[in-house]
């Protein structure tokens, strides 16, 4: 998979939806889009007290991926990008019950 390596270098939000657009232009294959690196690379800048921030925007950014997915042909790969959604929405309660209880 030529794409692969491209998702895992430090790239800009935009940059990084244009590499999946791409991808999905070429690879319509479900299994193949679960491979990839959904989010871009960031630096690595964590708040020390909580990653809630961090986590939202993750969410954001994934979220932007959604129109892409819109067709019959994507829709198992929509489920995958909720999902990993939801996966990131339950860290952030997590995190937050956490900074809750250290504070």
């Amino acid at each position: 998979m030529i794409l692969q390596p491209l998702l895992r270098t430090r790239q800009s939000d935009d940059e990084h939806r244009d590499f999946i657009k791409v991808f999905l232009e070429f690879n319509q294959n479900a299994v193949d889009f679960k491979r990839l690196t959904l989010t871009p690379q960031k630096e690595e800048v964590h708040d020390a007290w909580s990653m809630v921030p961090e986590l939202q925007t993750e969410i954001d950014y994934l979220e932007t991926l959604l129109p892409l997915l819109d067709t019959v042909d994507l829709l198992d790969h929509k489920k995958h990008v909720e999902l990993c959604i939801q996966s990131t929405q339950n860290l952030i309660e997590s995190e937050k019950k956490i900074t809750f209880m250290r504070d």
